[in-house]
Formats: C-alpha cells, sequence, structure tokens
C-alpha cells in the first residue's frame, strides 16, 4: 500500500481547487458572460470549456458562442446520449459559423439551418452553405420588404405610432413569411429607422 502524507495531500488541494476558479474567473472577468451562462458551461465539465474555448476563440463573440453552447450543443448532446467527444461538429467549424453571422455573411435562422445539416452530414462550413444555397442577406431586399409592409399595413404602423410598441413584432413576422432569409432583427432595425 502507498499512503501519501496528509501535508503533501492538503499541498495539492488548493491548486486543484483553483482550476475551476480560474476558469470561473476567465468566464465571467475576460469573457465578460453573466454568472448563470458561466455556470451552465463549468457545469457540462472540462470538455465543454475548451470545445466552448475554441468556439470562442474563432468567432471573437464569448456571448455568441456561450449562447450557442447552451442552446444548440448541450442541447443536441444531451438529445443524443452521447459525449460531446462524438459531437458532429467541430469547434472551430461552429466558430466560422458564428463568425459568418457576426459579419452579417448570414442571418441566425441560416446559421440555424447549417448548424443541423452539419450535425446530419458532417462536412465544412463551406460545403454546407453551398448544398443549401445559404446567401449572404441583402440589405436592399431588407429595406424593399420593410417599405411593402409599411404600405400594405396601415393599420399596424397607426398602432405603433400610437404607442403600442408590439406592433412591430406582426411586421416582423409578416417579413419572414414574404423571404425567410430575412433576419429578424436586420428587419426590427430597418423598420424602426423607416418609422422613425
Amino acid at each position: 500500500d502507498v499512503t501519501l502524507p496528509p501535508d503533501w495531500i492538503q499541498a495539492q488541494q488548493p491548486a486543484a481547487a483553483r482550476i475551476p476558479q480560474q476558469v470561473r474567473l476567465q468566464l465571467r472577468e475576460i469573457d465578460g458572460l453573466d454568472s448563470y451562462d458561466a455556470e451552465v458551461l463549468l457545469g457540462q465539465g472540462r470538455d465543454f470549456i475548451q470545445y466552448y474555448n475554441q468556439v470562442r476563440d474563432t468567432c471573437g463573440d464569448p456571448n455568441r458562442a456561450a449562447n450557442w453552447m447552451q442552446q444548440a450543443v448541450v442541447r443536441t448532446v444531451n438529445e443524443s446520449g452521447r459525449s460531446l467527444r462524438d459531437f458532429a461538429i467541430p469547434a472551430i467549424t461552429l466558430g466560422e459559423l458564428l463568425k459568418a453571422i457576426g459579419e452579417s455573411h448570414m442571418t441566425t435562422a441560416q446559421a440555424k439551418e447549417i448548424f443541423q445539416h452539419l450535425l446530419s452530414h458532417g462536412g465544412t462550413l463551406q460545403t454546407a452553405i453551398d448544398t443549401l444555397g445559404i446567401r449572404p442577406p441583402d440589405a436592399g431586399r431588407v429595406e424593399e420588404v420593410c417599405r411593402t409592409l409599411l404600405r400594405d399595413h396601415p393599420q399596424i404602423v397607426a398602432d405603433y405610432r400610437a404607442g403600442k410598441a408590439q406592433a412591430l413584432g406582426a411586421l416582423i413576422g409578416a417579413a419572414r413569411k414574404i423571404d425567410r432569409t430575412l433576419d429578424p432583427s436586420a428587419v426590427k432595425t430597418k423598420l424602426l429607422e423607416l418609422l422613425a
């Protein structure tokens, strides 16, 4: 039998305890995540933190990386009953996908479609984009659709101008029915600009 001296064991404990504390500090202080997001990621274990770090480094947006980790990656892994090591999408590929959203090369809706394609078929981000025929959002198209909506829905416009801010949601929903590739946040921004 090997017996470890109690003082040696005690000396190792602070170092072991510091590892999660260091990661927690990185998530909160350096990455700027709120405590809930940080704890959700920490609760998933070391593999998730390493995956998140790669996604964050590639896309350059800690909050977007954390949101997708929680909403897409964790859910998918839990539903499959498999581990993150078996996850079909490499961290760098997911990071590139999220970077494309940040650079307005695609909408969040398009990114979710690509994510599902990558889960089912694997491959590179570009192959998924080509296969699905994803096009970058067209700012001119957003304005065209918004102007059409404002013209065709005078009652909703009147409601909004009368102080019913929620009326804007109906116009955003109508825009998605006209063209599902439109980014709702871009539509909202343009509507607010046109209604100002």
